[in-house]
């Protein structure tokens, strides 16, 4: 959000089955903010609206057409700061797949038919691509000291809901 906030909601920690996935997230989404992609954000669709004015429709598309690839790219960048973040904080990068397998499974993603108008890149790439990434030679997970479960009873609302 803008101003650096990073919200987490209880249906996050109600998908999530780990604090290391949460810091997965949570990395991704420190990417965001470190990457600056809000603001550049606001300000693409800001020309969009300057370029086109008062057409409302073709402002519209071209905001959907240039954001979307942008937007993708963005996930991007803040999928591999997220990894390179979890790999120097001693959590392992493969937890970033494990949190985006429990979010698709989760969630209505996509028709892959469609990506060239989505904001997310696939799924299933995200997913491959952090099971995928190197981490250092030399690299010690640390465990994490957290009764994860007293976490996520104290906050979240069972996934029946």
């Amino acid at each position: 959000m803008p101003g650096g906030y990073v919200l987490i909601t209880d249906k996050l920690l109600g998908i999530v089955e780990s604090p290391g996935e949460c810091a997965a997230i949570l990395a991704h989404e420190i990417g965001h903010i470190e990457k600056r992609h809000t603001l550049s954000n606001l300000l693409t669709n800001f020309t969009a609206a300057v370029i086109f004015g008062d057409n409302a429709l073709a402002s519209e598309a071209a905001e959907l057409l240039a954001t979307s690839a942008y937007s993708r790219r963005q996930e991007e960048t803040a999928d591999r700061f997220g990894l390179e973040l979890l790999e120097k904080s001693g959590i392992n990068p493969h937890v970033m797949g494990t949190a985006f397998r429990h979010l698709k499974e989760e969630s209505d993603y996509f028709d892959l038919n469609m990506e060239i108008i989505m904001s997310h890149p696939n799924i299933d790439k995200r997913i491959k691509e952090a099971y995928d990434y190197k981490v250092q030679s030399g690299f010690e997970e640390e465990a994490f000291n957290i009764d994860w479960k007293s976490v996520k009873n104290q906050v979240t609302l069972p996934k029946s809901q």
